[in-house]
């Protein structure tokens, strides 16, 4: 079997290095695609800019901008008097002779947006970007639209010892900002324009999909090639749910190892009498055949002491993507699993008694939880998680790294610093 699984890492290294133009999978006659615009940058850019400029060949004046806006960069305020007064550029020259892809401004917004499809990044683009665009704006912030959302990495966002903030990158995708968007622009249309625009889209659909299939297909070429391939694909598509399962069990491992400096520190103790949907008995391959297992690791805040045998526990947890907070547990509750259940309804009262031991302005009761934030981000906003925050069921880049033990030691580190600034320094 390690020949086939040799064979298949080096079909899976090609694609990731080859950064080529996907061939045309278009059914119908389409001209971007004859044109050859799928997957260059330089063209994209040409065909978005004029969509999102009011005074863009396309004559709807600021429609489809007001739809980019409301679709795409919802974390951006904006009055439609602003809109008109809106202008749209691309390769806007900054300093040291860099050309930014897209820019859309008017006299107090300055609004950056680095696209990237399949060209690699560059030394600290993001960073001079950022910096270029605060003298602008204060509150600017860098766009960066990629095929699936990835986030910049390091190289494009530092500049020696200055790094741009994660906050400061707005992350939105090919895949789902931009086809949502020109989906919404396509319901809105007749005739020529509607036919122009289903064609754009369809060839950004294209190359959003065709790396993707393109290595299915060669892969799977590989494996009916031969019957031992075939074999050995089909024992490691049964063994797959078990390693990423037993994935979800070495992060939160080390995440536990992790945290036993603080457990003294904010007096918590590592519950192990309930076991509620702990990790060693969640973390299983039925976490990939339903919604969600829950895994998680729970600790119990000592000092919280509430009514009717009720306590708070801090929960480390895997729905999809992983997270922490604080919720109520009720330790007498008796239901057809046992004795212990959930305290899934948070009255005033418990609310209350609960702001006896965490500061009341973060309480934010749903379910059992009183308040929760993502892990490594601390935020509770699922925009920030695209690359950073694992996600374990879609398997995302930030959760395949975690198979690497020193990620995992580095990426728990994190965590566990995150989740001590972000949720535990508000237990009073």
């Amino acid at each position: 079997m390690r020949q086939e699984i040799e064979m298949l890492e080096e079909i899976v290294r090609g694609f990731q290095s080859r950064g080529k133009e996907p061939e045309n999978q278009c059914r119908e006659y389409n001209l971007f695609q004859v044109l050859g615009i799928s997957g260059k940058e330089v063209l994209i850019c040409r065909v978005l800019a004029d969509l999102l400029n009011p005074t863009g060949s396309h004559q709807r004046g600021t429609l489809y901008l007001r739809e980019f806006f409301r679709e795409v960069l919802k974390d951006y305020p904006i009055e439609e008097a602003e809109l008109e007064n809106m202008r749209v550029y691309r390769e806007y020259e900054i300093d040291g002779e860099r050309r930014i892809d897209l820019v859309i401004c008017n006299r107090n917004r300055f609004i950056p947006i680095e696209v990237k499809i399949y060209a690699g990044e560059q030394k600290s683009q993001c960073y001079d970007y950022y910096q270029y665009a605060l003298r602008q704006d204060e509150s600017a912030k860098v766009v960066y639209l990629t095929r699936t959302g990835t986030y910049p990495g390091k190289y494009s966002r530092c500049k020696g010892a200055s790094e741009l903030p994660e906050e400061k990158i707005y992350n939105i995708s090919f895949q789902k900002h931009i086809l949502g968007w020109l989906d919404k622009l396509i319901a809105q249309e007749t005739g020529r324009m509607k036919d122009s625009l289903e064609q754009f889209r369809e060839a950004v659909e294209t190359f959003v999909k065709a790396g993707d299939m393109e290595m299915k297909q060669e892969i799977a070429g590989k494996i009916l090639s031969d019957e031992e391939h075939f074999r050995s694909g089909l024992a490691v598509c049964r063994a797959m749910d078990e390693a990423k399962a037993g994935l979800i069990r070495l992060v939160l491992e080390e995440i536990r190892e992790q945290m036993k400096p603080l457990q003294e520190k904010y007096g918590l103790k590592l519950e192990t009498e309930h076991s509620w949907y702990s990790y060693e008995e969640q973390a299983t391959e039925d976490f990939y055949h339903c919604y969600s297992t829950y895994p998680g690791l729970n600790y119990v805040v000592c000092r919280a002491k509430f009514r009717e045998d009720i306590s708070m526990w801090f929960r480390v947890e895997v729905e999809h993507r992983l997270f922490a907070g604080f919720c109520l547990f009720n330790n007498s509750a008796v239901t057809e699993e046992g004795v212990g259940n959930q305290q899934d309804e948070i009255d005033v009262d418990l609310k209350n008694e609960a702001a006896n031991y965490l500061e009341e302005r973060y309480i934010k009761p749903s379910a059992w939880w009183l308040l929760w934030r993502y892990l490594p981000t601390g935020r509770d906003n699922g925009r920030y998680c695209i690359d950073t925050v694992p996600d374990f069921k879609a398997m995302n880049e930030a959760a395949v790294r975690l198979s690497n033990p020193e990620n995992r030691k580095e990426f728990a580190a994190e965590c566990v610093r995150v989740a001590e600034e972000e949720l535990l320094s508000m237990l009073k």
